[in-house]
């Protein structure tokens, strides 16, 4: 029987996180950029990076965008 490896997921693609309603004014962006890291060890969620802010966030509600990447020598 074959593993089923669907779920698994390219590290260092672009994510974009939700960003709650609460954290938000009426015309921010719904959503950030960020790199995906792995899997956190804490809690239930993916472990992203803001390359911009330079931080780290946890986050569940995250779509990812597997076949771009953050280009590195931007930033």
């Amino acid at each position: 029987m074959k593993p089923l490896v669907s779920y698994f997921i390219v590290f260092g693609c672009m994510a974009h996180a939700h960003v709650p309603n609460v954290r938000r004014i009426k015309l921010d962006n719904k959503s950030t950029t960020r790199v995906l890291l792995g899997v956190s060890e804490e809690s239930k969620g993916y472990r992203l990076f803001d390359p911009i802010v330079k931080r780290f966030i946890i986050s569940r509600d995250v779509i990812f965008e597997e076949d771009k990447q953050w280009d590195w020598t931007e930033t």
